[in-house]
Formats: C-alpha cells, structure tokens, sequence
C-alpha cells in the first residue's frame, strides 16, 4: 500500500477485510521557525488529493490560516508592497530622505507623514517576512541556544520537535497558545537544561 492514502492500520485492515478506508484528502503540516525577540514565521503546507474540489481546499486552507493567525487576514495593499520594494532600493537614507523621495516619486500615492511611512515599511516587513522591529526594553538574558540566540529570564516558552516558541509573560499564557498541545511548557531555566541536555545526547 506504499504511495497510497492510507495508514499503516488502515493498510491491514484492507488486507484483511477488502475494505478501503482512505486517509483524509487534506493534509496539512505547519512549519514554524521562531527566534526569540526577533522573528516568528510560520509556513502552510498542503497535500491535497487531486479529485478534490478546489473550494474545499480553500476552506481547508482559511481554517489553518485561522488556527495560525487567529483571524483571516487581509489583502496587503498595493502601496504596502511597493514600499517595501522602494525602501530596499533606497538603503542608507534617512527616513526624511526617503519620505520625501516617495512623495516625490509616488504623487498619488503620497504620505502625509514620515512617521506613516515607517509605519507601513515596518509592518508590510512583519507581514511579509515575520520579523519584527527590535525591542528597545532591555531584557535579562538567561542563557543562548545553540545557535547563540538569547533565552531570556523570566519567561515561558514551549519546547517542540522542531526547536523552541517565541516568549511568553506567564504559564497561563503559554499553555492557552494552539502550539502547547503539541509542545512542554517551560521556564527560561528548564528550556537551557533541556537544550544542554539534548546537545550532550546528540
């Protein structure tokens, strides 16, 4: 039954009885890469059988969107993307240089303010890209991973298979996350013994 949608049990369960009980026809898997403080990004993938009919893949679709999200998100607008595309061309100016290069460049398109300006780059980039401006409060950290990224004190984090979460200000707030029911609730301190722990064991 190898290449077939069906389970291993199922797959018996065939041999045995001649009764074919397939797989769901949507698969999805979620892959989330996270750096604490710094970047969250969350893919969506999806393995659909071909006799599926594509609104129910949609649907399919939006529900894991809600589920990562929390919301259906909107359409980015087109001025969104364009800013960003124009600040990266731009590198080394000012952002009254760069208001004022827009302004010039896009009439009809204009801000009324530089604030706005950085406002739409730096959200159209947390979008987009899943990383978030740095936070100027300074935080104690507790130890690094190994890769050297910061764990900081007197947080929670929830450890997975594929690594570790952003932070989190409380228990409470950790284990009402989608992610925890998959995932062990930790403080700063248990997630670097653990951490070292799995490093010694590889």
């Amino acid at each position: 039954m190898r290449g077939y949608p069906i389970s291993r049990e199922m797959g018996v369960w065939f041999i045995l009885t001649s009764e074919f009980v397939p797989e769901d026809p949507v698969r999805i898997r979620y892959m989330t890469t996270r750096r604490p403080e710094l970047m969250s990004r969350t893919t969506i993938t999806l393995e659909v059988e071909s006799w599926l009919p594509p609104e129910e893949v949609l649907e399919q679709y939006r529900h894991a969107q809600s589920r990562i999200l929390g919301k259906t998100p909107r359409s980015l607008k087109r001025r969104t993307l364009s800013v960003i595309q124009f600040v990266n061309q731009h590198r080394g100016k000012s952002w009254r240089e760069l208001f004022d290069a827009w302004n010039e460049a896009h009439p009809r398109l204009h801000f009324k303010d530089r604030s706005h300006l950085h406002t739409t780059y730096t959200r159209a980039v947390e979008n987009v890209a899943g990383v978030k401006p740095a936070k100027r409060k300074q935080l104690k950290i507790a130890g690094t991973d190994s890769h050297g990224f910061p764990i900081y004190a007197e947080k929670w984090y929830l450890l997975h298979d594929g690594g570790y979460t952003d932070t989190f200000e409380s228990r409470e707030e950790a284990q009402a996350d989608l992610r925890s029911e998959n995932s062990e609730v930790l403080t700063s301190d248990d997630l670097i013994a653990c951490l070292a722990e799995s490093a010694r064991e590889n």
